[in-house]
């Protein structure tokens, strides 16, 4: 999602870790799939892998439905997988395209390099006191049902970035507002894999550098 910070081009995976007041406010081709679980049986890997001499359809992965195809499509749910995956991956940086819900694209013509694609779920608290709690919201998660899920337990702080479409991870690059508030001034931290070291890094709110729908993630 953009080189702005030095050297690094970012998958945004854990997306972000953003705090909240406790007190709402007024205001086709041949595939194959990967899978490993842990003893309990959950899936906690997943990559779909288009072979050498197949596309994938982007349409299912475009809110506007464009009928494009790129050559090789990554998506996985498990940061850790993913990280290592990119360990041993050669590409082309120009050759890269990072998709989350799709809503900011207009593709006009066949993307002929890599779709990553980070479908991460789970929203969990990771902190809290008696003022603000701090969430932490996988990057394949609907932004929307996010808001949602705070307004449910009754925190406010982003209640006016309702039906914002697209994914979390997306929601830093662009830096998505609405009524006067943007998401930038509720995100504590980025969560981030750099596609170059093949390390998970994390990113502080205010190394960001959000403005109005910028970011160093652009």
């Amino acid at each position: 999602m953009g080189t702005g910070f030095p050297g690094f081009s970012r998958i945004l995976t854990g997306g972000s870790v953003c705090r909240a007041a406790k007190k709402a406010s007024d205001s086709s081709g041949k595939s194959f799939l990967m899978r490993s679980s842990n003893r309990a049986g959950k899936v906690f890997m997943f990559f779909r892998i288009f072979a050498n001499n197949c596309v994938q359809r982007l349409k299912p992965y475009n809110t506007f439905a464009i009928d494009v195809k790129c050559r090789y499509f990554v998506e996985s749910d498990e940061e850790e997988a993913l990280r290592a995956f990119v360990a041993d991956y050669e590409w082309q940086p120009s050759e890269v395209l990072i998709l989350g819900g799709g809503s900011n694209f207009l593709f006009t013509e066949d993307f002929t390099g890599t779709v990553f694609y980070p479908a991460m779920q789970g929203k969990e608290v990771i902190k809290e006191d008696e003022e603000e709690v701090w969430v932490r919201i996988g990057a394949g998660v609907e932004w929307d049902d996010f808001v949602a899920w705070t307004v449910e337990q009754g925190w406010g702080g982003v209640e006016n970035l309702s039906f914002i479409p697209g994914h979390v991870g997306a929601a830093p690059v662009q830096n998505v507002g609405a009524y006067g508030m943007e998401a930038g001034e509720r995100i504590d931290r980025v969560e981030a894999i750099a596609l170059d070291k093949a390390i998970q890094v994390e990113i502080a709110g205010k190394d960001c550098r959000f403005a109005y729908r910028d970011s160093i993630f652009k």
